[in-house]
């Protein structure tokens, strides 16, 4: 079985070379690599051409800037493959037998997978969904979190069925994703929980398999990486997008706190840029 591979923006543009040459080892398995030119500049551009030597690819050009949504849109109708490996361009795959989780995903039913996401040590967890499903309370929708008030989330290291999912690296087969219909292209945040509902309102089961797992791509911003960076974390962009999916899809328990976006502009104006260009 062959999938197609999606690279798709976060916000280190520098690192996109060192995300597809992390493709390599499962080569034989791609149909084809779409790589979205969502505002590189010239020498990731570069880089990421260069890695994509060998490779099927197949290149999609935006005038300025674009984020993951308007991405997924073109990923709707076009592709050669069932499924769909995407990944943003700080990533990279670490670990996993992508035809044989594809194949009992498929004879399980599962429409999506969720692979695990480390943080650049390869060791620390960023994200490691615990068991999870959604009630409908009234017109609103809580999400359920199976967990021990004593031991908090339950150790589970198993494939487990979940419903919160991150697009750092989701596996998803093109008829599920093609039957959620248009993605909001202005969401700069909060894009991952309304995926993760349009899955759910759809019926489609999201699979958390462990034995695939993803890292970000450790080293500080690069000066190329900036004007992205400051363009997507606008705080006024997040508020609103926060506040939107709120009043969308009416969650009452929401968490919609974005102390974490005040704390993650400061600390990227205090970190050093990198003196280099891509990591090697």
């Amino acid at each position: 079985m062959k999938l197609d591979v999606a690279i798709i923006p976060r916000e280190k543009f520098s690192a996109v070379g060192h995300c597809i040459r992390g493709l390599r080892e499962i080569r034989e398995q791609i149909s084809e690599v779409v790589f979205f030119d969502t505002g590189y500049p010239q020498p990731a551009r570069k880089s990421a051409l260069e890695a994509l030597d060998g490779f099927d690819v197949r290149y999609v050009g935006y005038h300025g800037f674009r984020l993951a949504n308007a991405c997924l849109n073109d990923l709707r109708d076009n592709g050669r493959s069932p499924w769909i490996l995407v990944i943003e361009n700080d990533c990279e795959l670490v670990v996993g037998d992508l035809v044989e989780s594809l194949g009992r995903a498929e004879a399980d039913g599962f429409g999506c997978i969720q692979p695990r996401i480390l943080e650049a040590d390869g060791v620390t967890l960023h994200y490691d969904p615990p068991q999870s499903y959604i009630d409908r309370v009234g017109e609103s929708l809580v999400h359920r979190v199976i967990r021990n008030p004593r031991h908090g989330y339950p150790a589970v290291d198993g494939r487990r069925r979940i419903f919160h999912v991150e697009k750092h690296a989701l596996l998803i087969r093109r008829d599920a994703l093609s039957s959620l219909g248009e993605f909001e292209t202005f969401l700069v945040t909060r894009s991952h929980w309304d995926l993760s509902f349009r899955l759910h309102e759809a019926g489609f089961n999201v699979l958390f398999d462990p034995s695939l797992q993803v890292r970000f791509i450790g080293g500080a911003i690069a000066p190329m990486d900036r004007d992205y960076f400051h363009w997507r974390w606008d705080v006024e962009k997040a508020r609103r997008c926060n506040d939107y999916i709120q009043s969308k899809w009416r969650i009452a328990n929401y968490h919609s706190s974005l102390e974490w976006l005040e704390s993650m502009l400061e600390s990227s104006r205090s970190v050093p840029v990198s003196p280099t260009d891509a990591p090697h």
